[in-house]
């Protein structure tokens, strides 16, 4: 936005000199010496006071045409409804800088329809922002938290560690499981599957997104509310109350965030 502003005013200094130019040959030409003083005083004022109204114009405008362009990028690339990033943010991120490496996790809302069949859709979203909410409080500002559709995340945990990946997808599935979203006097809790798989520097995205998936897939079919990461092997207990399964409770040595 500077620049355009800069560049708008130089452009529009270079013209008031050119038309003052302009303006001053004319009244040489059409008025007699004994008239240019005046002349040129009143003719140059005008067109400079002209220039100074343009470059006001044109400056506010540029101001608007900024603001409406960051709102049209904010929608494209935020959410409207978690103000996480879209697909389209998401995938415009790690397109910038395709050889970034961590782990890449997706993270569904478990029995999702039966909230919106029970409790309805208003209640639905304002689940879905709670989720998203907890995703992003306990991720780093480097890591990307993306509502793929629906009640679908998938985060990339840049930098990550197969063993650091690991420990806080299962973090944030115990912190979903311990938020709750305000439904009238009551409170309503959920619970996540997450799978998770590694993004090498060298490894394509979707292939890493589609690995993930996978091991989301997994999870569900395997009781709901937990973690499983792609290089693991499924869990053969039951369904999981939150309080036992998936990595180890205590972080690695060199994990990058805080452990609850």
């Amino acid at each position: 936005m500077v620049w355009i502003q800069k560049r708008l005013i130089a452009t529009v200094v270079f013209v008031t000199l050119l038309v003052n130019v302009v303006v001053a040959s004319t009244v040489m030409v059409v008025y007699p010496a004994r008239l240019w003083a005046f002349e040129l005083s009143v003719s140059l004022t005008l067109s400079t006071g002209l220039a100074i109204l343009l470059t006001a114009v044109l400056t506010r405008q540029a101001h608007h045409t900024a603001r409406l362009a960051e709102e049209l990028r904010h929608m494209v690339n935020r959410d409207r409804l978690t103000d996480v990033a879209t697909r389209d943010g998401f995938f415009g991120a790690m397109e910038a800088a395709p050889r970034r490496s961590g782990v890449v996790l997706m993270i569904d809302i478990d029995h999702f329809k039966s909230v919106n069949d029970t409790h309805g859709h208003l209640v639905g979203d304002a689940v879905i922002r709670k989720v998203a909410q907890v995703l992003r409080e306990n991720c780093r500002p480097q890591d990307i938290v993306c509502r793929f559709g629906g009640e679908e995340f998938v985060l990339f945990l840049d930098g990550a560690e197969p063993d650091s990946g690991a420990f806080m997808a299962e973090r944030l599935r115990r912190k979903v499981a311990q938020a709750a979203t305000c439904h009238g006097d009551d409170l309503l809790h959920v619970t996540v599957s997450v799978g998770g798989a590694v993004k090498g520097a060298a490894r394509d995205l979707e292939a890493a997104i589609h690995d993930a998936d996978t091991a989301l897939y997994r999870a569900k079919q395997t009781g709901r509310n937990r973690t499983i990461m792609s290089w693991s092997d499924p869990p053969n207990d039951g369904p999981n109350d939150g309080s036992a399964s998936g990595p180890n409770d205590r972080p690695p040595p060199h994990l990058w965030m805080a452990s609850a």
